[in-house]
């Protein structure tokens, strides 16, 4: 037992001091709490593979290896102020997409743990292997119809009808405001864009005068700054929300079923 306890602090040790490492000499931007958060991550990777390893039941061993799965996540996190600077230089949209995968990579794999956890408590009788496919059903079926679009076109963000009108008002209102110096109201802008009508994420037409002006107005306050990042974001966002929801959905009916037990 000392032995084992030593090679768990000796391996959280190392990976703790390669964290730091990263975010004291990593040219990118990182947060102290960003560090945090993956060393909270790191300490559920690391308790999780020793008991992956000397666990000896196969059904409490895969509950443990999908949570290691899941909190492997800070190999993700650690590697992102990197992206963009020391690897994947020559890759367009590089951070971008190593964020929007990498959140995605986070919420599959807790819905995974979560699932198992669930599955193998309401199929105590099952095989491992049926409450495994089990699991990977669901968590395959609410992964591509939340995250289907990100995996069909990866700079589905920036070809989202949202950011794309948002980009024609963006450079409208810039183009006014440099030629006349002053702020161009919503109308003045109307009047040098064109805004089309979506349906399915597919322009069908063209936008009314009165209809372009209302999405103007709607698109004014993400111009200002970094606000963009708000609207770029929120199809992502709304995803994550709706797999978190199901998540937890998961989590009521586990301790339902201990409450009824």
């Amino acid at each position: 037992m000392w032995i084992s306890e030593n090679k768990v602090l000796l391996t959280w040790i190392v990976l703790a001091l390669t964290l730091v490492a990263v975010f004291l000499y990593s040219p990118g931007a990182s947060p102290l709490i960003s560090v945090l958060t993956n060393i909270m991550f790191l300490t559920i990777f690391v308790f999780c593979l020793f008991i992956v390893i000397r666990e000896k039941h196969w059904g409490n061993k895969i509950i443990f290896l999908n949570f290691m799965l899941f909190a492997a996540y800070f190999l993700i996190t650690a590697l992102y102020p990197l992206t963009g600077y020391s690897i994947f230089t020559n890759t367009d949209f590089a951070r971008h997409f190593h964020y929007q995968y990498g959140t995605i990579y986070y919420h599959i794999f807790l819905l995974l743990a979560v699932s198992y956890l669930v599955i193998d408590l309401l199929f105590r009788q099952r095989g491992i292997l049926i409450k495994y496919v089990i699991s990977l059903s669901i968590v395959s079926v609410v992964t591509f119809t939340y995250y289907g679009s990100f995996f069909e076109d990866s700079k589905y963000l920036y070809n989202h009808p949202d950011f794309r009108d948002w980009y024609a008002v963006d450079s409208g209102y810039y183009k006014l405001q440099k030629e006349s110096g002053e702020i161009p109201t919503a109308e003045q802008i109307a009047s040098v864009v064109t805004l089309n009508a979506w349906k399915d994420g597919k322009p069908v037409g063209e936008l009314y005068e009165n209809e372009k002006i209302a999405r103007i107005n709607e698109l004014l306050p993400y111009v200002e700054g970094q606000n963009y990042m708000v609207l770029l974001m929120r199809p992502l966002h709304k995803a994550n929300v709706y797999i978190n929801t199901f998540t937890i959905f998961l989590i009521f009916l586990f301790f339902a079923y201990q409450f009824k037990k």
